[in-house]
């Protein structure tokens, strides 16, 4: 009988989480994207096409950034808003005038012509709900600034929890795992930063509860949310992390 209480209410919660994801992004598409669009256009023509599709940090660890989703990103984000905005938050429209996404934001922001309009309803793309009100007020690196200090102040906040919960032992590790990430590339490069949020945040939920069923509840939002805003990335993350 628990046990058919926990699976019930866990379906529950999948359910609300369902709704109120399908609501967030519609409200995101109701956004006008006039000043989103000069903002994106900037970040193509300023950071994307000098940068190109891999750039590397530095020739002395494994560095990359994506770019090549980062430009789809904002391809995503940067689309007018055409049908209604459930069915554009549903499918999630863009244009495409290359080949390569890099390319073809960079075509689109130099000339404003596209080759065609494609969908990408395979993922939630639940990363559209902060990435459009930020592209209202900010550019690409204005984020990536922004995505740097989160980061950091994530990162030590899991560290105090670790220290004020005797936890000692694990901040080192911690601090490690964090290494291995590359904090730099995760900072710069959207596609790698929404796993890291979610175990991070999941890392500090743990750490301040006792109760067995708020862990629960824990662990299914990460996999809620690893759902919803990763977009193919290293999501075993946010379930071994926590």
């Amino acid at each position: 009988m628990k046990n058919q209480k926990i699976l019930l209410n866990g379906f529950l919660h999948l359910a609300g989480a369902i709704a109120v994801g399908i609501l967030l992004l519609t409200l995101a598409y109701c956004i006008p994207t006039e000043r989103i669009q000069k903002n994106v256009k900037e970040s193509a023509l300023n950071t994307i096409q000098a940068e190109g599709l891999y750039p590397e940090i530095t020739h002395y660890a494994t560095s990359y950034l994506d770019n090549w989703t980062d430009s789809i990103m904002l391809a995503e984000a940067a689309y007018p808003n055409g049908n209604t905005p459930l069915a554009d938050a549903l499918q999630v429209p863009r244009y495409v005038a290359d080949e390569f996404p890099n390319e073809s934001l960079v075509k689109w922001a130099n000339t404003g012509e596209y080759t065609y309009q494609t969908t990408y309803p395979q993922y939630w793309h639940g990363y559209l709900i902060w990435l459009k009100p930020l592209l209202l007020m900010m550019d690409y690196d204005g984020i990536r600034i922004l995505n740097g200090i989160l980061q950091t102040l994530l990162s030590l906040t899991v560290v105090w929890s670790l220290w004020k919960k005797e936890k000692r032992e694990y901040i080192f590790p911690w601090l490690i795992s964090l290494l291995m990430l590359m904090p730099v590339a995760m900072a710069k490069s959207m596609q790698f930063s929404s796993c890291y949020y979610i175990f991070a945040i999941a890392a500090v939920a743990i750490l301040h509860t006792n109760e067995e069923r708020k862990c629960r509840l824990i662990f299914l939002y990460c996999g809620i949310a690893t759902a919803f805003f990763d977009f193919l990335t290293y999501p075993i993350s946010t379930l071994g992390i926590p």
